[in-house]
Parts: structure tokens; sequence; C-alpha cells
């Protein structure tokens, strides 16, 4: 039922001499050739996160726009982030550099065998332990990613204990690992809905399919909203970015002085519109705050941060029963 549903060795760790610092948190190291930005906290980590990076990204998706407010959260809270790199890059026809979500077989997929080796340097290195609860999120590509790879790494017995899917698909491919017994960790899902490039509606109906295995599952859609001042400020904008980018989407006739769309107004947004919306954003000469803001006022397919403590929540609900149900199973 689910792939109706589908929308979409050990090298020593080393910092990399020429980036040895990203932020103020997070540092470059290469694992198999492969470049990865990762916080390590002192002492036992209270979990260890992977953050996986959407079409045609990188690495730095733990510290792009919308991202890294959450990343660095988790990371004060305690948790080790690893933001690793897809082994496909530059171009595959139209979709460009991503992750394997396809492939099952771990002997035909070279993220599942990279990610594998890296999560197994990680513990040989006590930067984390086999006890170390593990997380997964992701954006997009990455969002499946997150679903995919943390289906696939607790079918293999590496104590997954939740994902967090950002406006990603539920890769079919996962059902092969559920079909062989393996769990199902619990899931954090965040829909956009004006997104065109992931159907929240399929969405929403293998999340279904997932609960109906017991799964614990909580999702969030984001709702579109007026474009104002106000309203972008709210979202994150800066004031001057507010003030531009409303001037610049009224003379254009793409909203209306109660900032309500009309620019394909009922639609989703997809892809095809990325030029124009690119324009008129350089027109209106914005700061990447006030373009998250925007993308998260129309309900856009962007990585959003506004969900950051229910995901922080979620995460720490889910540590909880992880480490409850391990205590159990011990005795």
């Amino acid at each position: 039922m689910i792939r109706l549903l589908y929308i979409v060795l050990l090298l020593v760790v080393a910092p990399v001499a020429s980036l040895a610092s990203e932020d103020d948190l997070f540092q470059s190291y290469t694992h198999n050739d492969r470049p990865y930005l990762a916080y390590f906290p002192e002492g036992e980590a209270r979990g260890l996160v992977f953050a996986f990076h959407g079409r045609g990204g990188s690495q730095r998706y733990v510290i792009n726009p919308g991202t890294i407010l959450i990343s660095e959260t988790l990371a004060k809270a305690g948790y080790a982030i690893v933001s690793p790199q897809s082994t496909l890059r530059g171009r595959d026809g139209e979709m460009g550099a991503g992750w394997d979500t396809l492939q099952s077989d771990v002997k035909k997929n070279p993220d599942l065998q990279r990610m594998y080796a890296l999560y197994d340097d990680l513990v040989e290195r006590d930067l984390v332990s086999v006890e170390t609860p593990v997380f997964t999120m992701g954006m997009s590509n990455g969002g499946g990613m997150s679903v995919f790879f943390g289906i696939a790494a607790a079918h293999r017995g590496i104590p997954v204990a939740a994902i967090a899917n950002y406006m990603g698909s539920l890769p079919a491919s996962g059902q092969d690992f559920i079909n062989d017994g393996g769990p199902i960790p619990p899931m954090f899902t965040v829909i956009a809905e004006n997104d065109g490039l992931v159907s929240g509606d399929n969405q929403l109906a293998a999340l279904e399919f997932v609960e109906g295995r017991g799964v614990k599952v909580e999702t969030y859609i984001g709702r579109e909203r007026p474009v104002t001042v106000e309203g972008l400020i709210g979202a994150g904008a800066t004031v001057e970015g507010a003030i531009s980018l409303t001037k610049t989407l009224l003379k254009a006739d793409m909203i209306d002085e109660r900032g309500t769309r009309l620019y394909k107004p009922g639609e989703v947004i997809g892809r095809e519109d990325g030029p124009t919306l690119r324009g008129v954003g350089r027109k209106a000469k914005i700061d990447r705050a006030t373009n998250l803001a925007w993308t998260k006022l129309w309900a856009m397919h962007y990585m959003r941060d506004d969900y950051l403590p229910q995901q922080l929540a979620f995460f720490g609900e889910a540590r909880a029963d992880f480490l409850s149900q391990k205590e159990t199973s011990t005795k």
C-alpha cells in the first residue's frame, strides 16, 4: 500500500584545515572523502541527531536559514549533531545532488553504506556510544532520507528514537525494512499547505498508514497567512525587509492591501514559480531572514524553524520513552 503513496572503508575523522570553523558551534570534518559538519558536546551526548540536506544541498544544511535555530538549540540542549553530504553530487538530469531513498538493498545504496560507516566510526571514536539515542531530521529529499535512514538504521539495530521530517516523502523503499519485521521509530512531520513539490495529501495518507501500524505520529501543517509588515516581522523578518517586500508585492499586484495573496490565489507554489519569486526578492533587496519569513507566510516548500518547540518536545518525549522501554527490556 505504501508503495502507491511514494512521493518522493572507515577513515580517521579529521577537521578540514581550510574550513576550521563554519559557525560558533559546528566544525567541518571529513569521512570517506566526504565532508560533514558536526557538533559534539563535552561529556555524554543526550542524543545523536543526523541532519539531512535536501535536493541540491550539502552538509551546510545544518547552518542554513530555517535550520540553524533548530540545530543550535538541539546542540545547546546537549545533543550531538552530524550533518553529512549525500554521495550523489553535481547534476543528475534535473534532480541534482541528493540522497538515494529508492534502493533498500544496502549493497546497492552508497548512501546507506556511507551512513552506516560514519555511525560506526563515531562510536569507535567514542564521540557517541552504542547506547546513545539516535534521531534524524531533514528537509525535502532530506526529509525523505530522515524517514528512510531512520527506519533502515533501526532495522540494522541502531538505537533510533525518533524521526523529524520537514516536507519530505515517506519513501516506499522503507516498506522493505518494515516487511522484514523492522521497527518504525516515532515520526514528527511538518507539511506546508502550498507545497508544490511534495503532495501534502499523499504525506497525510502515508502517515495514516504508519500510524495504523501503531507508530506515534505528530503532524503539523503550515497554513498560508497574509503577507503584512507585522506578519513578516512576527515570522522573523527584519523591519526594513518587511517594509520593502510588502511594498514590492503590492506594486506588482501580488498581494492586496490586507496582504492576501493575489499571485496564483488558491494554488500551490511550485518550482516553476521560483524565478518569479526570486525576482521579486531581488527587486525588494530583502535579506535571508525576510525571505524565510515570506516562505513561512505563504506556506511554501522551504525549511522552517517555527515548529522548533514542538520538535524539541517530541525528541525529548521520544528519548524518555526509548530509554524507558530499553530499561524495561533489560529487566
